[in-house]
């Protein structure tokens, strides 16, 4: 159970640096076809157990939260040199949830749902829903 929470915080923060490393030069672009940056992140279901949230932080690095109940939301406005937002939930101690239950992750960017993910909770009720990536 930790391995896989590690092996997926590993594995997100490769990604996300390896994006970052592959962004824009840094300039801002604002002019008509400027791709918005504004990023929410979004976990929601009936899940009753404890979840660890991954995301992309603001500067490109990885952050993760403990969360006990659903909805979750966090607003990050990703740095320009940032080439793509990242995210993931994972049970990985506390509360179980119940066979059945759901969970739904997304990454709105812009206004606009850019990815989303759904998972149902197998037998144990251990949840894991699987990163989901979204570049700039």
């Amino acid at each position: 159970m930790l391995k896989s929470l590690l092996f997926r915080g590993l594995a997100l923060f490769a990604v996300t640096t390896l994006l970052v490393a592959c962004g824009g030069d840094g300039n801002v672009s604002t002019g008509p076809g400027a791709t918005p940056r504004a990023t929410k992140y979004e976990v929601s279901g009936n899940y009753t157990g404890a979840l660890t949230v991954i995301y992309t932080a603001q500067g490109g690095g990885t952050a993760s939260v403990d969360i006990t109940s659903l909805p979750w939301v966090r607003d990050v406005t990703p740095d320009t040199n940032v080439g793509a937002v990242a995210l993931a939930a994972e049970h990985i101690g506390g509360a179980l949830g119940v066979a059945g239950q759901t969970v739904t992750i997304k990454i709105i960017v812009g206004g606009k749902v850019v990815k989303t993910q759904s998972e149902t909770a197998p037998a144990n009720g251990r949840m894991s829903v699987p990163v989901v990536v979204w570049q700039f």
